[in-house]
């Protein structure tokens, strides 16, 4: 066994069944690769989760008592037969080629040990969609210049597992967000880079609502509060270009840039309101 793709899903059946479809369809031999699905405790209707792994290919379903994604994601490390590992979230997709791009990678460059991909989004008209597409911009840009990429973003990334035992690269579980920044410092920390390839892509199709929105970010100011904490830093050190109206004017016009600057705008309270949240209930 070659890879071994790792899916954490909680109560998302229907976003699973897309990805598994995707995956489904890989130009890479079935027999050099597994996927591994693990089931944080998911409480859906009739066991929908487990009904839509028995019906994919090439798909070990693991249930387990729920914990939180990183525990999920160091679970299917654990029970991972493959030598490299491949890390994808339940609402994303893929094309043909995805698992035969990232070996093939491995297989050019022996001395590559990880490998971020490619973060796409769905054009859409959707304002809080397009937050995605222009984070996912400027982190391409970023790693254009820089050649690795400065981030590890865990719904595309591949690294060796030998590198995670000897490193102790595993996921911190006492993080519910902002645990793949933390991995990312951790993976910096003992030397290694990350290298950045746009051919390894991913559709990442998230939740649009509002109430998610609030949610999502929400969640990540809480988790960038322990984050910080364990690190004893105040702020990242390691941060994208600046964001300025000018270019959301340039990328999406007049119109689209004044309406994501005032969306992004309302991100970031949501993002310090979680983080004031969980100051106040920990304290400082």
């Amino acid at each position: 066994m070659e890879i071994s793709v790792i899916i954490p899903t909680y109560n998302r059946f229907s976003q699973l069944k897309r990805c598994l479809a995707s995956l489904a369809t890989q130009d890479y031999p079935a027999d050099r690769f597994e996927i591994i699905v693990i089931d944080d405790g998911s409480r859906d209707r009739a066991g929908q989760t487990k009904d839509v792994c028995r019906k994919a290919k090439h798909v070990k379903y693991i249930t387990a008592r729920h914990k939180g994604r990183s525990a999920a994601r160091n679970l299917g490390i654990k029970n991972a037969a493959g030598d490299i590992i491949a890390f994808i979230d339940d609402d994303c997709v893929v094309a043909r080629d995805w698992i035969s791009q990232i070996a093939s990678l491995y297989k050019t460059y022996p001395d590559i040990q990880i490998i971020q991909g490619r973060i796409n989004s769905v054009p859409t008209l959707n304002p809080i969609r397009k937050i995605q597409e222009i984070g996912f911009r400027m982190l391409r840009e970023n790693c254009v210049t820089n050649k690795n990429a400065f981030f590890f973003g865990s719904n595309n990334a591949s690294i060796r597992k030998a590198n995670i035992f000897s490193h102790d690269l595993f996921f911190d579980e006492d993080l519910e967000t902002r645990d793949d920044i933390d991995l990312y410092y951790r993976i910096k920390k003992a030397g290694l880079d990350i290298i950045y390839s746009d051919e390894v892509a991913v559709i990442h199709l998230c939740q649009c609502s509002l109430s998610a929105f609030f949610k999502r970010y929400l969640g990540y100011g809480r988790g960038e509060y322990h984050l910080r904490k364990k690190w004893k830093m105040e702020y990242y050190p390691i941060i994208p270009k600046p964001l300025v109206l000018s270019k959301l004017v340039k990328w999406h016009g007049l119109f689209w840039g004044l309406t994501m600057w005032f969306v992004i705008w309302a991100r970031n309270r949501i993002v310090r309101l979680g983080f004031q949240y969980e100051s106040f209930k920990y304290g400082r």
